[in-house]
């Protein structure tokens, strides 16, 4: 779990940095600049934690069971029961819309489905890198 200072900042405040968080991902435009951001400003642990909440909204969005996505992604029930009930309360309409939408539906979907079938791979160094190279690499 992310740590999160106790010391709160004011709404105004808040609100002025996350608009301008917000507005520079908007302008980051392709995958490499993305990625770059990401890996800078999220530590490895964050990084795990946003792409297993996200693939366990894919999943859900797809009519995956609890047990099949908490067994295939490592996560907690609450985890996947945290997400459900932000689906069906319209907290993640967006993502959802998105998810239904043609090109990020079919990329991820695919990607997320080998390594469903294939299994996550084992820790260490590389460990990813059989999932790229048959991917074609970076692009």
């Amino acid at each position: 779990m992310t740590n999160v200072s106790k010391r709160k900042v004011k709404k105004t405040i808040y609100k002025k940095i996350n608009d301008r968080f917000t507005n520079f991902i908007a302008m980051l435009g392709d995958k490499k600049s993305s990625r770059s951001f990401v890996n800078e400003v999220l530590t490895k642990s964050e990084r795990i934690m946003l792409t297993k909440r996200l693939a366990v909204i894919f999943m859900l969005i797809n009519n995956y069971s609890f047990k099949e996505i908490e067994k295939r992604l490592k996560v907690s029930p609450a985890t996947v029961s945290s997400q459900w009930k932000r689906l069906r309360s319209g907290e993640i309409d967006y993502i959802k819309t998105a998810v239904m939408k043609g090109k990020n539906k079919r990329t991820f979907l695919d990607d997320l489905e080998i390594l469903l079938q294939m299994g996550f791979p084992p820790r260490g160094r590389g460990r990813w890198r059989w999932f790229y190279e048959m991917k074609g690499g970076y692009k």
